[in-house]
């Protein structure tokens, strides 16, 4: 096991421009525009202000009286700015899982020339759970939270010109083209587009939640995993099934420092000073042991390709573009 590898809590929230992390000396304030974004200085949100503004006036339109009244009649969430918080940091906790989500879903519907031709847009449902008692004493007291309800792909143009299409589609044009193009210059060679996530929460009607997905080809030269007598198409189900299974069980999934391949392992959000953080349960699928921790259980009895290990389904399932 590499020395790299650690269980020290990382946290859930940085500034959205230069990535610091929220600590009890460096809170995290929100953009008064679009209540959304989070920075740790009136540097950092003057310096982001150029990329911030497209989206920032997007989004203060979304957060209009329609948002307003779709919220205010959700008995989850007091406030806007609670409905924000808890989406917002359900999205940065379970970030790996959800990445992972899109990618398997891609592959299982068609593969990356698919989801290209026509472009599509994946659209989450997600269905609101009030907080649970905490487990364990060093566990964060919990917020209100979502489980995943229901997923589907649309096609883009499909939601050009309706007034309730996510976030109104026509306005997010300038936003997509700015981070796209930001998204090709990390891996010019291998980016072949993103792949937006409307998240939507069951009872708000109207108000959604934005995410670009950026997706990559494989490398030329890298063939298909070997799996064996498996099927394909169960093995990404699995994968699909324990990407899903770790945020309704609140397991949120991420991948260690030091690691060698695209694998996450499980963890809890702890209490740290100046917030909530991350901490892995243990730093290798291998350590995993029945009964310790019951949301896992559940998770892995259904699972059908039980010979194979977590690990490996893991990087099977993400390595895979197409069935």
């Amino acid at each position: 096991m590499s020395s790299l590898l650690t269980t020290r809590p990382s946290a859930l929230r940085e500034c959205d421009h230069c990535d610091a992390p929220q600590s009890a000396k460096r809170p995290l304030r929100r953009c008064g525009g679009c209540i959304q974004t989070m920075y740790c200085s009136k540097n950092c949100q003057k310096a982001a202000w150029p990329q911030h503004k497209i989206l920032c006036r997007a989004n203060a339109r979304l957060w209009g009286e329609q948002a307003v009244s779709a919220i205010s009649q959700s008995s989850s969430f007091p406030s806007i700015t609670a409905y924000c918080d808890c989406i917002s940091i359900f999205v940065e906790t379970h970030d790996w899982a959800l990445k992972a989500i899109a990618r398997v879903a891609i592959t299982l519907e068609g593969g990356i020339d698919w989801f290209l031709n026509p472009p599509k847009v994946l659209c989450i449902c997600l269905s609101p759970e009030d907080p649970q008692p905490v487990e364990n004493a060093g566990e964060s007291s919990r917020m209100p939270t979502f489980k995943f309800h229901s997923q589907k792909f649309v096609i883009s143009e499909d939601l050009a010109g309706k007034p309730r299409s996510p976030n109104n589609w026509d306005r997010q044009a300038p936003v997509l083209a700015e981070q796209e193009e930001r998204f090709r210059r990390i891996d010019p060679d291998h980016y072949v587009g993103s792949l937006p996530v409307c998240f939507s929460v069951v009872g708000v009607v109207g108000v959604h939640h934005l995410r670009l997905y950026p997706q990559f080809r494989r490398p030329s030269n890298v063939s298909d995993p070997a799996i064996g007598d498996l099927d394909k198409e169960t093995l990404l189900e699995d994968a699909f099934m324990l990407f899903a299974g770790s945020i309704d069980f609140s397991y949120p999934l991420r991948e260690l420092e030091g690691g060698s391949r695209p694998i996450a392992v499980p963890g809890r959000v702890v209490r740290t000073r100046g917030g909530r953080s991350w901490q892995a349960i243990f730093t290798d699928w291998s350590e995993y042991r029945r009964g310790i921790h019951g949301g896992l259980d559940t998770i892995l009895d259904l699972l059908c390709t039980t010979n194979m290990r977590l690990d490996d389904l893991m990087a099977a399932a993400l390595a895979f573009e197409c069935i």
